[in-house]
């Protein structure tokens, strides 16, 4: 499996808290940091070692990461180490770190939109507003129109597919009727 598809929801999830705590350069810094510690031999060879535990693992990478840091460490940062240790992830830490730093640079984010039918501007503007939300960015909608679908919409947002189609429901009731 590819390192960003791994890293992807760890980044993901990292950027949710640190956009609702607004602690975002703070984690940056631990990201970039906990990569460093990633890729030094030393560390590797104590985090991969067969003769070290986890628990071990996981206060050898806090305490290195509170030391480089500067201070103590947070008892999330503290989750996440732990998180990384017990899912043998700490060699995605430069993927993760990367796919947060990129969620900085995202102001805009670009989404694509498969309708049915032509949108009016009304409802263009209801969904960018309501993907801004989430995203926390500004959105740029790429509309194409695809009659097959009957109605509704599919939205596309890189690998994340959301079908609201009248084709996904029909689809979705067939496949119920055929499990009865």
């Amino acid at each position: 499996m590819e390192l960003t598809t791994i890293a992807k929801p760890y980044a993901k999830a990292i950027n949710d808290i640190a956009v609702a705590a607004g602690n975002f350069d703070s984690w940056k810094n631990t990201l970039d940091i906990l990569a460093i510690i990633s890729k030094d031999s030393v560390a590797s060879d104590f985090i991969y070692s067969p003769k070290s535990n986890n628990a071990d693992r996981v206060k050898f990478i806090s305490s290195t990461l509170g030391a480089a840091l500067g201070r103590d460490t947070t008892s999330e940062e503290n989750n996440f180490v732990k998180l990384l240790i017990v899912n043998n992830r700490m060699k995605v830490s430069s993927s993760i770190a990367e796919l947060f730093n990129s969620f900085a640079t995202n102001t805009i984010k670009k989404i694509s939109i498969i309708s049915a039918y032509d949108l009016s501007e009304s409802e263009k503007s209801q969904i960018a507003e309501i993907l801004k939300k989430k995203y926390n960015c500004e959105i740029v909608l790429n509309i194409a129109i695809d009659a097959s679908l009957v109605g509704g919409v599919v939205v596309k947002d890189g690998d994340k597919v959301i079908d609201l189609s009248v084709n996904a429901g029909v689809e979705k009731l067939a496949a119920c009727l055929a499990k009865n």
